[in-house]
């Protein structure tokens, strides 16, 4: 994002998009006149001050919806800060979500990935649901706990055998 700084507005000039939550990502390049060289220069996003280091910095992780920009210019003397310039903030939109294309990349899930959850739900199943063996579980179980558990057996036993699939043709491509 461009902003061009006066002394008496604030105008974004080149809006990219903004998504609510993103830390780091969205970075602001200011355009300030020369009545502020040496002074410190600070941008507020909706109430959150970030000073600039070499007229620019990261936008912070913002809620959707409006947000107001503004910037502040000031001097240090003494340990007092006196403000010089204050110009009308300006006004943009924070997207709800995060996601961006052009930002971060997918990583698509392993083998090893599906294996692993597998394997875990198939301890799930094993240990919570059944106990130690479906004819354990069985044993103690009304009519309808034990069709239950069929099915559930029966839907581990498609899953495992989707994974002996999956696994046959990684296998086999590599």
């Amino acid at each position: 994002m461009t902003v061009n700084v006066t002394e008496k507005e604030v105008k974004i000039t080149d809006l990219n998009q903004v998504n609510a939550g993103e830390y780091r990502i969205s970075q602001c390049e200011f355009v300030l006149p020369q009545c502020f060289d040496g002074l410190s220069v600070t941008a507020v996003f909706n109430g959150i001050p970030v000073p600039l280091v070499n007229s620019r910095c990261y936008i912070p992780p913002l809620d959707s919806g409006d947000c107001v920009l503004g910037v502040y210019a000031y001097r240090k003397t003494n340990g007092e800060v006196e403000l010089i310039y204050s110009p009308k903030p300006t006004v943009f939109c924070v997207e709800k979500g995060s996601y961006s294309e052009n930002k971060g990349e997918l990583r698509v899930p392993e083998l090893f990935d599906f294996e692993e959850y597998c394997s875990l739900l198939r301890d799930y199943w094993q240990e919570i649901i059944y106990g130690n063996t479906l004819g354990e579980y069985t044993e103690n179980a009304t009519e309808k706990q034990y069709y239950s558990a069929k099915t559930l057996n029966g839907m581990y036993l498609k899953l495992q055998g989707g994974l002996d699939e999956i696994s046959a043709l990684v296998g086999g491509a590599q």
